[in-house]
């Protein structure tokens, strides 16, 4: 070995901070698999009727904005199907509202990364796992209620997948944002629960993007990243005769605009991980 060889081998070798995606990729699933269930079992372990409310509460949160909708505003009567889209658009942003507030205190709730080296990553994806394991009974039921409601189903019905990925894909993204600024700023835990309820009611979940009038609050309405996933949602699993994403949003550029603030949130997400990753430990 000569003198250079020996040189480089003695030398300090640079040490691998923490990271959002570290340990390898077989070892990063089996910790998000083993996390997500741990959650999963423990979620309703204490309670009564156990994962029956996984059910029970969004078709209760229905049952109110159905009557009032129907009976004390008499919006629904104008849109065909009415009940069973707004069934669906509450199992759909339930999905992403309760996954994205538990993510928020994910990467600090366990206090696990000071007790081992845990890809900080896992934490938030964790808690959209554990809330897509829970939704999945909601969901069946909500096919099941709008099969008795009397849509028939049709060949659309397989593109409901790629309403699930899109869905996941914003789910993660946020979750994995919103987790990361919680680090150093504590006030999302406070400000991020009233913007998704903010979000419920002023978004597409009630009322389709048809029935908003021009102006700013359809232009918010065509750039949120939710308001293709519903509208493609309505069209290909209760009524095809409805407008899609493209003839809802009024032009193709429109259409463009939930994709890029998608991506806004993806870029974000990436920088504040691997910003929160190295630090997370010092906040607690």
């Amino acid at each position: 070995m000569t003198i250079a060889e020996e040189t480089l081998t003695d030398a300090p070798q640079p040490i691998q901070g923490p990271s959002a995606l570290g340990g390898g990729r077989r070892r990063f699933w089996n910790l998000l698999w083993l996390t997500s269930l741990s959650d999963y079992k423990g979620r309703y372990a204490d309670t009564t009727f156990s994962y029956l409310w996984t059910i029970a509460r969004p078709l209760m949160l229905f049952a109110i904005l159905y009557l009032v909708f129907t009976r004390v505003i008499r919006f629904g009567g104008q849109i065909p199907d009415y009940p069973v889209i707004l069934l669906l658009n509450i199992m759909l942003f339930t999905f992403f509202a309760e996954a994205t507030n538990r993510s928020v205190r994910s990467m600090t709730a366990r206090g696990l990364v000071r007790k081992m080296d845990i890809p900080r990553l896992v934490l938030p994806l964790s808690a959209v796992m554990t809330t897509g394991l829970v939704s999945l009974s909601a969901l069946l039921v909500a096919f099941v209620w709008i099969v008795a409601y009397g849509v028939e189903p049709m060949w659309t019905w397989l593109l409901f997948p790629v309403i699930a990925a899109a869905l996941v894909a914003l789910t993660v993204a946020t979750a994995a944002l919103v987790s990361a600024l919680y680090v150093t700023h504590r006030d999302v835990a406070q400000v991020w629960p009233v913007f998704t309820r903010l979000l419920f009611y002023g978004s597409t979940v009630i009322y389709p993007l048809g029935v908003v009038p021009p102006g700013f609050l359809r232009d918010v309405e065509v750039v949120n990243p939710l308001s293709p996933i519903l509208a493609q949602a309505r069209v290909w699993i209760i009524d095809s005769n409805a407008p899609g994403w493209i003839e809802a949003s009024g032009s193709t550029l429109a259409a463009l605009a939930p994709l890029l603030a998608f991506l806004c949130i993806c870029f974000a997400a990436v920088v504040s991980s691997r910003r929160a990753a190295r630090v997370v430990a010092e906040e607690l």
